[in-house]
């Protein structure tokens, strides 16, 4: 039988056994420490055993916490950072955090003297004390103008993506230089050893020198072998005429260009949204590619507030660079199992979040209906003095009453979705959803599960105003044996397992009441425990900082940081879940 809750958790380092299944979870907790109040924070479970802690302060630079093999504390370093000021590090972006040669490797984006910097911080695996800072690549730097030509000019933000090889310590960086006139030397991949050592390097060019606009929308590294990478090239009306084109290219060992075929073109500008995994059973790479529906004139399977889409699987031989038949994804089992369980009237319409490949070829399939909104509201104010309060443009000399409007962005993070498809690509049976309502205050994008196990964190600046706290929301998987569980928080007043229904459940802003909850499909139905314990009482409450979810390389290990509250008091803990 399936216990109805978990055993609470003990104190430091208690170990507790759950019986869910066969493979019993075993959680195991660090001793306490005070939640961080603002920065951002990582974690990274590094190969030698090790787990490190990973606080990007507001104005202290980078504090290090590293804790053993057996989860104990073994030492701690506040690190400075020379390369930019202290208290801009809220003006960063972390573009990856690996374990690279025993050290943690975190790339980080920081504007200097306005050009667009990617730097490389190492730091000790087993001390956790910086080692060194590098600059890895940079833009162009940006002129007076350069903000109006975003806004205005259809010129997208300069930036980098880093990807990591999952079986390797190879990594590979793509520098997008969105300002240069040359439109062939825009986009530069460099392939890095895990010494850091340069092993190739080469511009992407404009498919047959057609087109003006041109991103880099994935990017898969294999050993020393090469980078492979998916990109989107395009023009509008005034530079070329309105067509797009969606390519697959190779950059191989000792190879100076890129061998690229064609996959698809539009007359579409449309960004598509793509992400890439390699399967190692099969040596194949795995493309799921959201793309317009209005542009392909089909029924849309995704919705969000500012495009529709349809879900397109490729699967693509990257050594031969054979790109498989496209398979357009549809999922009726789980459309049923909205209306019949969640009380649809229409088809479940989720976006893409993440995937995973099994060694069979199947696919998982992770949806979220996302909602991102930018809602713009009148206040009024009290205006004692007469002087301007900054939400009205004239200045008054007497005591008054100030209107003036004021825009705020909030995701609504509803219903998740999980689908099994076949080698095929086919809906196989038993796609579930689960009901949820979350409200973040930032906007959220589809694959942002899938994006944010690649690095991405959020900043707490800690001032008056609503900081982004999705941190705290969405979901993320992970397997028990052949077992998918869902691991999310939500208010308690949703823990019904008799009602699946989305309407009534309380939607979750704020994570004082909140619970991190273990959810999966049993006999058609959706099964629910509290993962850290049932709290009980109303003033106690158990969740953990989804963002901060790090995974073992071999994924039966999750850790996490699990947060307390017991009425006013709050604690933090790292948890480590071993299935």
């Amino acid at each position: 039988m399936i216990k109805k809750s978990l055993l609470l958790l003990g104190f430091c380092l208690l170990i507790v056994p759950v019986a869910i299944f066969a493979q019993t979870p075993v959680i195991e907790k660090s001793t306490g420490f005070e939640e961080p109040e603002d920065g951002a924070s990582k974690l990274i479970l590094l190969k030698n055993g090790n787990t490190m802690l990973i606080h990007f302060t507001k104005n202290d630079g980078i504090e290090t916490t590293v804790y053993n093999a057996k989860h104990k504390k073994s030492g701690s370093v506040q690190n400075e950072i020379k390369s930019w000021r202290a208290k801009k590090m809220a003006t960063a972006t972390l573009e990856g955090l690996f374990d690279i040669n025993g050290d943690v490797v975190a790339f980080m984006t920081q504007m200097v003297n306005r050009t667009p910097t990617l730097f490389r911080l190492t730091f000790d695996g087993k001390t956790g004390k910086l080692k060194s800072e590098d600059v890895v690549s940079e833009t162009n730097r940006l002129g007076l103008g350069a903000g109006y030509s975003m806004l205005f000019g259809q010129v997208d933000e300069p930036g980098f993506i880093v990807r990591k090889d999952p079986e390797s310590e190879y990594y590979a960086v793509a520098t997008y230089n969105s300002f240069t006139h040359d439109k062939n030397e825009r986009v530069k991949v460099t392939h890095y050893s895990p010494e850091h050592q340069v092993l190739n390097e080469a511009y992407y060019e404009s498919p047959e020198n057609k087109f003006k606009y041109l991103k880099i929308e994935d990017m898969y590294v294999r050993g020393d072998e090469f980078v492979f990478v998916t990109s989107f090239s395009y023009n509008t009306i005034t530079s070329g005429g309105k067509q797009s084109r969606v390519m697959v290219s190779r950059l191989t060992k000792g190879e100076k260009e890129f061998k690229s075929e064609y996959l698809s073109g539009s007359s579409s500008t449309v960004e598509p949204l793509v992400a890439l995994k390699y399967q190692p059973a099969n040596k194949q790479l795995y493309m799921l590619s959201a793309l317009s529906a209005k542009s392909l004139n089909m029924d849309y399977t995704m919705w969000t507030s500012k495009v529709n889409f349809v879900l397109k699987l490729n699967v693509i031989d990257p050594v031969a660079l054979k790109i498989g038949k496209e398979i357009y994804i549809n999922h009726p089992g789980l459309n049923n199992y909205a209306k019949d369980r969640l009380g649809y009237k229409k088809h479940y319409y989720g976006v893409i979040q993440d995937f995973r490949i099994h060694d069979d070829g199947s696919l998982t399939l992770m949806f979220e209906e996302l909602d991102a909104q930018i809602k713009q509201s009148e206040q009024r104010y009290f205006n004692p003095t007469g002087n301007n309060v900054g939400f009205s443009n004239v200045a008054t000399s007497t005591a008054s009453v100030s209107t003036g409007r004021m825009s705020a962005v909030m995701t609504k993070l509803g219903d998740m979705g999980i689908v099994r498809l076949s080698a095929e690509g086919k809906e196989l049976p038993g796609s579930y959803a689960i009901a949820k309502r979350q409200m973040a205050y930032s906007w959220l994008n589809p694959y942002y599960v899938y994006e944010r196990s690649n690095g991405g964190f959020n900043f707490k600046k800690g001032f008056f105003g609503k900081s982004p706290n999705d941190g705290f929301f969405s979901f993320d998987c992970v397997y028990s044996g052949d077992k998918l569980l869902t691991i999310f928080n939500d208010n308690p007043q949703n823990m019904d397992e008799d009602n699946e229904s989305y309407k009534g459940k309380k939607t979750m802003k704020f994570m004082g009441d909140a619970n991190t909850v273990l959810a999966w499909e049993e006999g058609g139905t959706v099964k629910k425990i509290y993962l850290f314990g049932d709290p009980g009482k109303k003033d106690e409450a158990r969740f953990c900082k989804m963002e901060m979810n790090a995974f073992s390389a071999d994924k039966k290990t999750l850790a996490t940081m699990l947060i307390e509250r017991k009425g006013k008091e709050k604690r933090a803990y790292l948890a480590w879940m071993q299935f």
